[in-house]
């Protein structure tokens, strides 16, 4: 009798621990990371009254006879299963999605957490806030890389850094150039053979000799009295018979006069016999871009397309800059298939800036018509470059491989570090040092440190945290099987102590 109450004993105070654990997991249903522990419970040493012994002479063997001394705690796990994601909407809170911990440094030693409520600390290092520790992984280097190789360092967010102005190196062409387009032409003929101060007598003829050629005759219709200066002409293109309404001129500039054609005649026409005039087949199809150069300054260039032939193009790059020029200075052909695809060479060349700013020159410009086609329809030639002008960093953000990448006024994004996260073979050994903390012990095995989603590492992902992993139904299952194990083991005591009350009672 005494045996079953001391095994009694040891049953209520075990089961008293389990509560405690089963307590503790409750009290951290809400804690951010926080994993979960069960309790198993062992037997303790049997007291043996006699032993086995083997069958013979006929008989049957005969098992031990043993008596339980009653149970211990065999041991408590930590339940290290993924907890649920809570969107917070703040992008310096992280959580893995999988294995892993992150790891934190208090200046002398490392531990590791899946609380991964993160800010940025007044040294711009990122901090878990709570306990002040610096999140580790490691910095960009002169490289302009990452190099998961070297020691931890902690991560820092250099905002007052900047960056230089990263030179264009490609203009990429996008859009449709017409299939209709005229094949561009450029020809001089005769000249005004009359003029008049007052207007209207004066006529040019001449024939085109571009697509569909046609005798055009071109008359002056007004002119500005006293300065000669032409405001108004007629065209005709059946050689004079019959003249269309005036079209008005714009003090000597080139006039649309249909068909994709175009004709310059002289701003004044007194005195003007024997001056030649000229007519222009299709006007040519522009395209602006912007682009760097090496100190971030920006550049505007003007790429000219003009039909030279059956499928067949040029392109020629200019600008207007003062001080600026453009080689090649030549129109470079390039062709289309027979069913409008791009068969240049890509790049379609190379374009050089001269440039007079002291910037790295001549610039270097890859020209891309990769994308551009020939099909009938509107011609649209839109252009693109890469590159940008110098910029601060003004903010940052954290991708799922956990790189933390810069973002700058210019609108370009740089990599300025990478944070590191740890992975255990035997999670589950290692021990709890509060505040969301754990660190190594002799049987969790050393921290295998890596970047995100690599070796079998979880990803990261920005803007949630991972709550705590305790399953309140089971826990309160628990508590009830703790509550029934500890009831029913103050009963042995109880009835052993009935026991003994009636074996003295035997002296009555």
């Amino acid at each position: 009798m005494i045996r079953s109450m001391l095994a009694a004993v040891s049953g209520m105070r075990n089961h008293q621990t389990f509560l405690d654990v089963i307590g503790n997991n409750i009290a951290n249903v809400n804690t951010v990371g926080f994993k979960s522990s069960r309790v198993i419970f062992s037997d303790i040493l049997s007291q043996l009254a006699h032993g086995a012994s083997a069958p013979q002479q006929g008989r049957g063997g005969i098992n031990p006879l043993q008596v339980g001394l009653g149970m211990q705690v065999g041991g408590v796990d930590t339940i290290q299963t993924q907890g649920n994601f809570q969107s917070t909407g703040k992008f310096t809170d992280l959580a893995i999605e999988g294995d892993g911990f992150f790891i934190l440094s208090d200046g002398t030693r490392k531990f590791y957490s899946r609380d991964g409520s993160f800010d940025v600390a007044i040294d711009g290092t990122l901090v878990n806030p709570t306990t002040g520790m610096k999140v580790q992984g490691w910095m960009v280097g002169a490289s302009g890389s990452v190099d998961t190789t070297q020691p931890l360092t902690e991560i820092t967010i250099p905002f007052n850094a900047t960056m230089a102005g990263q030179p264009s190196t490609t203009i990429t062409m996008r859009g449709n150039l017409d299939a209709g387009t005229p094949v561009t032409g450029a020809n001089n003929y005769g000249a005004i053979t009359q003029s008049n101060a007052n207007g209207g007598v004066a006529t040019l003829s001449g024939t085109y000799t571009g697509v569909n050629p046609t005798n055009y005759v071109v008359r002056i219709a007004s002119v500005v009295a006293g300065t000669g200066e032409v405001t108004g002409i007629q065209v005709s293109t059946d050689g004079g018979k019959n003249f269309g309404a005036v079209i008005a001129t714009s003090a000597g500039n080139p006039v649309n006069i249909g068909n994709g054609l175009s004709i310059a005649i002289p701003t004044n026409v007194n005195n003007a016999v024997n001056d030649t005039y000229s007519f222009s087949g299709a006007q040519p199809i522009d395209t602006n871009v912007g682009v760097y150069d090496s100190l971030g300054t920006l550049h505007n260039v003007k790429v000219t397309f003009r039909k030279t032939g059956l499928n067949s193009w040029t392109w020629l790059a200019s600008t207007a800059e003062t001080g600026t020029t453009v080689t090649p200075n030549t129109p470079t052909s390039f062709t289309f298939s027979t069913t409008g695809t791009y068969t240049g060479q890509i790049p379609a060349g190379t374009i050089q800036l001269t440039l007079p700013n002291g910037a790295a020159s001549p610039a270097q410009l890859n020209l891309d018509l990769s994308s551009m086609s020939q099909l009938a329809g509107t011609s649209e030639a839109h252009a693109t470059s890469d590159g940008g002008p110098a910029g601060s960093l003004v903010s940052f953000s954290i991708g799922q491989a956990g790189d933390v990448m810069g973002v700058y006024s210019n609108g370009l994004n740089k990599q300025i570090g990478q944070i590191a996260l740890a992975k255990f073979s035997n999670p589950a050994g290692l021990l709890k040092s509060g505040k969301n903390l754990f660190e190594t012990s002799a049987n969790s095995g050393d921290a295998e440190v890596g970047a995100p989603g690599t070796g079998g590492r979880g990803q990261v992902s920005s803007g949630y945290l991972e709550m705590s992993n305790v399953d309140l139904a089971l826990q309160f299952t628990n508590m009830i099987m703790a509550e029934r194990g500890f009831q029913a083991n103050s009963r042995v005591i109880t009835a052993s102590d009935e026991m003994l009350q009636d074996l003295v009672n035997l002296k009555r």
